[in-house]
């Protein structure tokens, strides 16, 4: 009863778990990264898989082991790695918690628009949808771990948007910064996709006239970019492969 009751009380906490249980469900069917299936074929996740091994075993990014999409996508599967590490067992369970933010934060998106079980259906058939796209036909692409970057981009965007311009959006700017630098460092060129976005977000606070709250805006925005670049940028100084990282 006192499971229950917490439940009722933290509702956010429940519609979590819910799309968390969903998405698990949903890719141990949708993934061959799934322990149904007897390994994962596609030649990109096998050579994400590698990256990430090789990180996990010293190996130093694109000067000891070579691929060119981003360095955040390849500690993502590091950690899948650590769960398990002649399965892609651990990757699956990186797409299942990629794929519940993601439905997470499609239906908070819905819920700005719709009330209660219609925003969270929404989310429910876009998972559908999701699953059904070429990028996620057979499981652990770029694009899956990018998703939830994404959809809290949008989110929080709206938030800022709706917010009004008259006052700093200290917290909303930072979560779009560190998701800005966790899609550049998966996939760079999806980043245009946030250009438009950032360039309404700041240009209406010069509109407003307000340069305080602008430079409150760009500073906390900044240090979300920096929360995942500084640490990046350190590894490769650290490597002595930063000339690597910036060829690759």
């Amino acid at each position: 009863m006192r499971v229950i009751n917490y439940f009722k009380k933290h509702r956010q906490v429940s519609v979590a778990l819910f799309f968390f249980g969903f998405s698990f469900l949903l890719l141990l069917v949708c993934t061959t990264s799934s322990p149904l299936y007897q390994v994962n074929e596609w030649v990109d996740s096998n050579a994400y898989f590698t990256m990430g091994k090789g990180l996990m075993n010293g190996k130093v990014l694109y000067r000891d082991l070579f691929d060119h999409k981003g360095p955040f996508l390849y500690l993502i599967y590091g950690i899948g790695y650590l769960f398990s590490h002649n399965s892609f067992f651990g990757v699956f369970v990186m797409e299942s918690l990629a794929l519940g933010v993601t439905l997470y934060f499609v239906y908070k998106i819905a819920k700005l628009f719709l009330l209660g079980r219609p925003a969270a259906l929404s989310a429910v058939l876009f998972g559908l949808l999701f699953v059904a796209g070429r990028h996620f036909s057979q499981g652990g692409s770029a694009e899956e771990f990018m998703a939830p970057f994404l959809t809290m981009a949008l989110y929080f965007a709206i938030v800022i948007l709706n917010d009004g311009a008259d006052r700093p959006q200290k917290a909303p700017l930072f979560a779009l910064g560190f998701c800005t630098a966790a899609i550049f460092l998966i996939k760079m060129n999806i980043i245009m996709a946030l250009f438009p976005i950032m360039l309404v977000i700041f240009v209406r606070c010069l509109l407003n006239k307000n340069l305080r709250i602008f430079f409150i805006n760009a500073l906390f925005y900044v240090a979300g970019l920096c929360v995942l670049f500084v640490p990046f940028f350190l590894y490769f100084l650290a490597t002595g492969s930063l000339k690597d990282f910036l060829y690759a």
